[in-house]
């Protein structure tokens, strides 16, 4: 189970950090957008200012003898090409598309189960750890799960082409949750004292890090400009799809107490 939990890992890795090239892949190469994307390239706009038709044209997108490019909801994918209609690239923008919203929920489907099968409380119950105030850290940290749960699924629901607003704030509160969550989980395991707190810890600073540069860099013509919150985004979700998965390997390699818990006399 824990290789199983590190493949899944590696391919939603590699989805998210290759969506620009499996966007060119399925509707250039492949030719999907001659069957989902009808909108006139005169009708789109692009974050970096370029002009679409000039897109279309040295793509050679044409239907019925006219340019045509993917706007909202259309292509397998989002349009590679350049940020249309919006000012900057962004994973919202890429799985925007019903495929791409499925594509996504079937791989990050894993290590959410893990993070729910694994239960470092539980664990860590079982070892008898009283160094850290447990009952404080189930409470939060199952808490905070369940409010990742919610709202990553409210993400998955309201996309940013259908209901930008409503996606504007669900997708902060699944964030902080999740960060909440593995920030509790690295207290619980013995904060930067232990390997498993620190290890923790730096993989929920990384994502953290790594959302608030992207969402700050400024919106700019360059690639980074338009990339860098889609990489931010990308980095943020990866660090807090690993965690889990990296736990329970580790914990493969451990032996916990197999000795049951001595029962309570009653009074």
């Amino acid at each position: 189970f824990a290789v199983f939990q590190l493949v899944m890992l590696s391919l939603n890795i590699v989805f998210m950090f290759s969506l620009p090239l499996w966007s060119w892949f399925f509707n250039d190469y492949l030719g999907l957008m001659e069957v989902s994307c009808n909108t006139p390239a005169d009708a789109i706009t692009c974050g970096d200012g370029s002009n679409y038709t000039e897109i279309a044209m040295r793509l050679n997108r044409i239907l019925d003898g006219q340019y045509v490019g993917c706007s909202c909801e259309e292509g397998f994918l989002a349009d590679w090409a350049c940020a249309a209609n919006q000012p900057r690239f962004s994973l919202s923008y890429f799985i925007g598309s019903a495929p791409g919203t499925g594509m996504l929920a079937a791989l990050s489907a894993w290590p959410i189960i893990s993070s729910w099968l694994y239960n470092p409380i539980s664990i860590i119950l079982a070892r008898g750890d009283s160094s850290v105030d447990v009952a404080t850290a189930t409470k939060v940290a199952c808490y905070s799960q369940i409010v990742f749960q919610v709202f990553y699924g409210a993400f998955m629901i309201n996309t940013l082409c259908v209901v930008p607003e409503v996606h504007g704030v669900v997708v902060p509160i699944f964030i902080v949750a999740l960060i909440v969550h593995f920030s509790t989980i690295g207290y619980a395991f013995g904060g930067v004292s232990t390997v498993r707190g620190r290890c923790i810890i730096a993989t929920a600073v990384i994502g953290t890090v790594a959302v608030l540069v992207g969402f700050f860099w400024p919106v700019s013509s360059s690639w980074f400009g338009q990339h860098a919150f889609w990489l931010g985004e990308v980095v943020g979700l990866s660090s807090g799809f690993a965690v889990a998965p990296i736990l329970t390997y580790c914990d493969t390699m451990v032996e916990l107490p197999t000795t049951p818990l001595a029962p309570q006399e009653s009074e």
